[in-house]
């Protein structure tokens, strides 16, 4: 898959799924192994990461990248910042085209356990309730 695609829907994930504590996406292992593979590239920043956010995610996703020496060497640090008012973050455009299937605008993931996937009829609503609730709060 599409890495690009494949970092969207984690960011997504990561966003919509309602846990306790901060949520952390870390760059330099290998997904399936956990096995330290390297340093994250040099081009990966925050402003770029703002960049293809802003781009494929709405309602926009706070996030706070850094890279950090671990025990293993340098890994990347993305922090998601849920925003309970701006709940549920969903695709925004189109990408990956050719994967089958693309994903579409609307689209939107939650985390169960390690998986990323499509929520749950009651975890859509939930999330809908949580966003519906923060916001009326907030005016």
């Amino acid at each position: 898959m599409d890495q690009k695609a494949e970092f969207v829907k984690d960011i997504l994930s990561l966003g919509n799924t309602k846990a306790s504590g901060r949520r952390w996406l870390i760059v330099g292992f290998h997904d399936t192994t956990h096995q330290y593979f390297g340093p994250p590239d040099g081009k990966i920043t925050q402003n770029r990461i703002e960049q293809v956010l802003a781009r494929y995610i709405e309602p926009s996703v706070e996030v706070k990248y850094e890279t950090v020496e671990c025990r293993v060497g340098y890994v990347g640090k993305l922090e998601v910042i849920r925003d309970p008012k701006k709940l549920p973050y969903c695709v925004k455009e189109q990408m990956n085209r050719e994967r089958k299937p693309p994903l579409v605008p609307g689209d939107l993931f939650v985390r169960h356990g390690s998986q990323v996937e499509k929520p749950t009829d009651a975890e859509l609503q939930a999330l809908q309730e949580e966003g519906d609730a923060a916001r009326s709060a907030s005016s």
